[in-house]
């Protein structure tokens, strides 16, 4: 059973091992390799946001990946990263399921996703997740399509 917890400052290296693979950058709309004093930097600023949930997604005592959820103005933004080794297990819809269900919770605002037109393998667990298309434009520089979770 998949299960997650709240980051903590002692994940900050494997957070980063995750953010620095190659698949992940690639994906990412800031493709640069992340450098590790830059890192630290801004985990420690995003454990301290409350408009930022890091949660670390685990199973059968093993970490699986992460799911970053920050505000902004009206709704949040979710990110997914998983550890290779776990990618193509479906594992990704439901870390998404449950971090959705989670914050909706605290929360009643909706949820986007911001995905590069050419990540076949986020849209399908997106939509898998039960998130929408909604709208297709720039983000962060790069063409992007919007998808929307609302309760």
């Amino acid at each position: 059973m998949i299960k997650f917890r709240d980051a903590v400052i002692d994940d900050c290296d494997l957070i980063f091992k995750w953010s620095n693979d190659p698949v992940s950058r690639e994906q990412s709309f800031s493709s640069e390799p992340i450098p590790y004093q830059a890192h630290k930097e801004w985990f420690k600023k995003k454990l301290q946001d409350p408009g930022s949930h890091l949660l670390i997604f685990h199973q059968d005592n093993e970490e699986v990946g992460l799911i970053r959820l920050d505000k902004t103005g009206d709704e949040w933004i979710i990110s997914v990263n998983l550890e290779k080794k776990f990618r193509g297990m479906g594992l990704a819809v439901r870390m998404i399921e449950i971090a959705t269900e989670h914050i909706l919770q605290q929360d009643l605002k909706s949820i986007a996703a911001f995905i590069k037109p050419d990540n076949i393998a986020s849209i399908k667990v997106f939509q898998k997740a039960g998130y929408k298309k909604t709208d297709q434009n720039l983000y962060n520089g790069h063409l992007a399509y919007k998808y929307v979770y609302n309760k």
